[in-house]
């Protein structure tokens, strides 16, 4: 039913549209699985029901399960298993700052986030698999193997891989990052005129501005990222609902 048609859409996310894994077939997999089971993890779906604006629907999120990582030490050790997130008074900056200069609110929530870090070089240099999860996947054969290409939910430098795209995609466009919160951005003009701000929190963002600048750059970041839904003046914000 709608859990099947649910997973369906996120293999098809994973498989073809970002082509994040490459399934290998069950009599492949068991030369795998006798060679390298040190290189193999386990996973699940992820699956949710999700409210909006008065429909509903079920989101399968296919993850990773970090703890079964055959690299993990080595990510602890690089530094490569945390990232940073807006903090509280970054955001309360934010709206201030949308106030103060009667800028229009504008909240965004890209799509499938991780999913748009390019890690294929190093997924390539060190092949890691995963089994299907609990349950399988339809129209995958059991006993299939899947190998990681792309920036999986569930693995542990994920947040990170995710949060480097982001930052380099947003300083290159046009903003400025603060030195006081490395998910707060600034945009300025030519004349060093405050145009516009951004604050990212892993795949939610919030904004304000006006200006050639600004809207050059907000442009540039939605034609780069699938924002999955864009509201103005008026949204819901990692938790709480805000109404200009």
């Amino acid at each position: 039913g709608l859990i099947d048609d649910s997973k369906r859409v996120e293999w098809e996310t994973l498989q073809n549209e970002k082509q994040a894994i490459h399934v290998i077939p069950p009599h492949e997999a068991v030369l795998i699985r006798k060679h390298k089971p040190d290189r193999i993890m386990s996973s699940r779906f992820v699956i949710t029901e999700k409210q909006e604006d008065q429909t509903r629907r079920v989101k399968s999120r296919w993850c990773l399960r970090g703890h079964h990582d055959p690299d993990l030490a080595q990510k602890i050790l690089a530094g490569k298993c945390h990232s940073p997130t807006l903090s509280q008074l970054s955001r309360s900056l934010i709206l201030q700052l949308i106030v103060s200069n009667k800028w229009i609110l504008g909240l965004g929530d890209i799509k499938g986030a991780f999913l748009e870090a390019n890690v294929l070089e190093q997924a390539l240099q060190n092949p890691v698999y995963a089994e299907l999860p609990p349950g399988g996947v339809p129209g995958v054969k059991p006993g299939s193997l899947v190998q990681i290409l792309g920036n999986v939910y569930g693995a542990n430098d994920a947040p990170a891989n995710w949060y480097h795209e982001f930052d380099k995609v947003a300083t290159s466009v046009g903003f400025t990052k603060s030195k006081f919160d490395s998910c707060l951005y600034l945009c300025f003009d030519s004349e060093g005129q405050l145009q516009g701000v951004l604050g990212a929190h892993v795949d939610d963002t919030i904004t304000g501005g006006d200006g050639e600048a600004y809207r050059s750059a907000i442009a540039q970041l939605k034609a780069r990222f699938p924002f999955r839904k864009w509201r103005t003046g008026s949204g819901e914000f990692l938790g709480t609902q805000y109404c200009q």
